[in-house]
């Protein structure tokens, strides 16, 4: 397997989204800068009572727009950069285009689209709520999600979840990067045992009107009206 297809299958992995979503205190770490907690499980408290103020403003910030555009850099654990742009519109649309050195096209609505441009070659894969599919939720709630680490600082906001991937059968967790208390999305990164990807944004447009044939190849749309 290639190394973009390798991240394109854990910074798309399927996420459960459920309100049933039950929390294990046992992996819970908070953190701000004058308060820590350890120990006893019993004694130790819920993530969400602790940061629920903060939470609630990322919750209302991600829910304040309709699309986005952004660059990014990506850049991973073997030292491998790469760059491009990202259009997210709501409910469940994303087109990552990677712009160099790699010249290829991600998209994901009903299915996850990988187009190789360079070699003409596309692949399909199955697609759910996912890492980047997160912020195209239209009413994301953080309390639907398994959160075992908060960082608030002075400047920024980390927010971690962790999710079990049966595609790679082990534990991941992906860590939302905001600056704070004017909230922005900064980063997202996937952490997995063996990797570590981070896609850095700069120049987020919001609410722009994207058109639907954004979120098609280009081909496939030719084909349809033949």
């Amino acid at each position: 397997m290639s190394m973009l297809k390798y991240l394109l299958i854990i910074l798309l992995l399927p996420f459960s989204l459920s309100a049933k979503t039950k929390i294990k205190t046992a992996d819970i770490i908070v953190s701000s800068p004058n308060e820590k907690y350890f120990g006893d499980d019993d004694v130790r408290p819920s993530l969400h009572k602790v940061f629920a103020k903060e939470l609630r403003e990322v919750e209302i910030y991600l829910n304040s727009f309709q699309t986005i555009i952004t660059q990014f850099k990506q850049s991973n654990a073997n030292g491998e950069v790469n760059y491009g742009k990202l259009f997210i519109s709501k409910p469940g649309k994303i087109r990552c285009e990677y712009l160099k050195p790699l010249s290829v096209l991600i998209m994901n609505d009903k299915k996850i689209t990988y187009h190789d441009q360079e070699l003409d070659e596309v692949s399909y894969a199955s697609s759910d709520i996912n890492a980047l599919k997160l912020l195209a939720i239209n009413d994301i709630q953080f309390k639907s999600l398994n959160l075992v680490e908060a960082i608030k600082d002075e400047h920024s906001l980390s927010i971690n979840i962790k999710e079990y991937s049966p595609e790679l059968k082990q534990n991941i967790i992906v860590a939302f990067k905001f600056s704070y208390p004017h909230v922005q999305l900064k980063q997202i990164s996937v952490i997995t045992e063996d990797n570590e990807i981070s896609m850095v944004f700069d120049k987020i447009t919001y609410d722009k009107i994207l058109g639907k044939q954004l979120f098609y190849l280009q081909r496939d749309i030719i084909r349809n009206r033949k």
